[in-house]
């Protein structure tokens, strides 16, 4: 049974084990005499030059050899008169080639095309192998069968340009089948071994790999006969590669195509393109850290660099992993995972789901009904358009719902909370928090921190939750609860409602016509004017405070106040010469009362 093997003893065997198994010898140019080697093109027809000198390109790009078209002198030849595709060579007991003599039949490339994408470029990078050093990844040749004749398990086209096994003929795989249009990891790790890395790479600097590339060799043409389509460069038959890229910042662009697509960027990973499975190949060594994806449902992780990631339209699910990325949805509904750093997602159209991950991260959802979820760290994040749920997480984060009816929870953190323009929800949750509704009806809740609240414009209800809150309610008639702990609750403008709850709280109904209720506990009532009705007053217990230049007596004595004060059906009343009154309901009369009063 065949056995797996890794790159690198596959690129062994394609060097010294099918020499000593076949009981041939290797042969190959010289790689110490820095000459590049003299080819001959002219026994070709013009669709195998061009095949010829893109399958060149792919070598010199990967390894340090270089060849120079000539038209007399030549090393090695390339005709298409003769059927089949073989090598002869003629070479020294040291295995220097003297001469070569490439065919590949003029039928060969009729039959297959003269693309990148085609069998017949293929078959140009193997037999260009061949005068290179390299045998086949098993004791074969010619013609071969998985099962009697397979060394490795994992022998196919996906590891070498060499191996004479399509993906769907190796049954270890579930890879479509998919010809090479360029050398494999077997290959680059073979070939270097004789001749070295390639000083004239064309992935130095930022590439990027796809359509708009700007990589200046063959690969670069093809790409940019994608989109647009240039059908006498590339067909769009199914195609694998390796991607192996020099250093610099670099991208993957796929985004014209509308097929599913599922992307690892990770090093030596494999992911699915063009409608394919299995096809697309990064090498151990190279870091991608950009990616652009089509209009189909995407699934794309990122590696550990700050990776940016579009995914355009279709239901996407993009993981950013390590580093610090940015992820952007796009226009279907989408999940986007930030992972360990530093990231930021757009959710963009439709209802997405947004996680941040670790780090402090920036979150916007865009317009949809979306999901943003904090995580851990310190983040921010905004809703958008439509209606959003927005939960912190563990971190001090600030949260903004903007438009659209909003649900915002902060977490365990000191969060600060920004309902927006819609009709809002905010809890606080853990921490010392700062909630803001915003324009419309909002509800807010404090949690088990202090602290503050804002209503905003509309009548408002807030609940400071669990300890020692501020609330305010802003333009409009609110509700305000302090619930537990020693509250203040500040009725601001309009016609207002304060519940104290259970601790010593400080009621201030502010101007309008307030109600206000200070439950268990010693509570402090301000009076600024106003109709206003205190329920629950207990003597002895609570105080009432009179802002006397809020409801026009400067110079008001509290003997003056306990002069006002009249015993009626509805409780102890205070009438004021401007027409207001205050109202006290509880265990209030005018004799017990003169303690408990003061003027602020």
């Amino acid at each position: 049974m065949a056995r797996d093997a890794t790159p690198q003893q596959i690129a062994d065997y394609l060097t010294t084990g099918y020499y000593h198994d076949t009981g041939g010898t290797q042969y190959f140019f010289s790689p110490e005499d820095g000459d590049p080697i003299r080819v001959d093109l002219s026994g070709l027809s013009a669709g195998g030059k061009k095949l010829a000198r893109w399958a060149m390109d792919a070598w010199e790009g990967a390894v340090d050899v270089n060849f120079k078209e000539v038209s007399r002198g030549a090393e090695l030849t390339f005709g298409d008169n003769r059927s089949g595709a073989n090598v002869a060579a003629s070479f020294g007991t040291d295995g220097v080639i003297t001469s070569a003599h490439i065919n590949i039949s003029n039928g060969w490339v009729e039959e297959y095309g003269s693309t990148i994408d085609s069998y017949a470029f293929r078959t140009y990078l193997h037999e260009i192998g061949h005068v290179l050093g390299m045998g086949h990844p098993g004791d074969y040749n010619t013609s071969a069968d998985f099962d009697r004749h397979a060394e490795f398990g994992n022998d196919s086209w996906q590891m070498s340009v060499m191996s004479y096994f399509g993906q769907d003929e190796n049954p270890h795989l579930d890879a479509t089948r998919a010809v090479n249009v360029g050398l494999m990891e077997a290959d680059l790790l073979a070939v270097r071994g004789i001749y070295g890395e390639s000083r004239n790479t064309p992935t130095e600097g930022d590439t990027v790999w796809g359509v708009n590339s700007n990589m200046d060799n063959y690969l670069g043409e093809m790409f940019r006969a994608m989109e647009p389509r240039d059908t006498s460069v590339f067909r769009n038959y199914a195609f694998t590669l390796l991607i192996e890229d020099a250093g610099g910042h670099d991208k993957v662009d796929f985004s014209y195509d509308g097929r599913t697509q599922t992307v690892n960027l990770a090093p030596g990973s494999i992911s699915d393109v063009m409608g394919q499975i299995d096809n697309i190949l990064i090498a151990e060594d190279t870091v991608i850290e950009d990616y652009a994806s089509g209009n189909g449902s995407d699934v794309i992780h990122g590696n550990g660099a700050d990776n940016a990631i579009w995914a355009n339209g279709g239901e996407d699910r993009l993981v950013g992993k390590g580093g610090d990325d940015m992820l952007r949805g796009g226009k279907g509904a989408d999940t986007l995972l930030g992972g360990s750093g530093r990231d930021r997602l757009y959710g963009d159209e439709f209802d997405d789901l947004l996680k941040g991950g670790g780090a402090n991260d920036r979150l916007y959802g865009g317009k949809g009904n979306d999901t943003l979820l904090g995580q851990a760290g310190h983040d921010r994040m905004r809703g958008g358009d439509a209606h959003d749920k927005i939960v912190g997480g563990g971190g001090r984060d600030k949260l903004w719902g903007q438009n659209g009816s909003d649900t915002l929870k902060g977490g365990g953190g000191n969060d600060r909370l920004f309902g927006g323009t819609g009709a809002d929800t905010l809890h606080g949750g853990g921490g010392r928090d700062l909630l803001e509704g915003g324009d419309q009806v909002d509800l807010l809740i404090g949690g088990g921190g202090k602290d503050r609240l804002y209503g905003g414009i509309a009548g408002d209800e807030l609940h400071g939750g669990g300890r020692g809150d501020r609330l305010y309610g802003g333009d409009s008639g609110d509700v305000l609860h302090g619930d537990r702990g020693f509250d203040q609750l500040f009725g601001e403008d309009g016609h207002d409602q304060l519940f104290g709850g259970s601790g010593r709280d400080r009621l201030d109904g502010g101007t309008g016509n307030d109600k206000m209720t200070g439950g268990s506990g010693a509570d402090v009532f301000v009076y600024n004017g106003g109709n206003d009705r205190i329920t629950d007053f207990e003597a002895g217990n609570d105080r009432l405070e009179f802002d006397t230049a809020a409801i026009g007596y400067g110079d008001l004595t509290l003997d003056d106040l306990t002069g006002m004060a009249r015993a009626t059906d509805e409780g102890l009343v205070f009438r004021f010469e401007t027409g207001v009154r205050l109202v006290l309901e509880g265990e209030a009369d005018i004799a017990s009362l003169a303690n408990d009063l003061a003027i602020v």
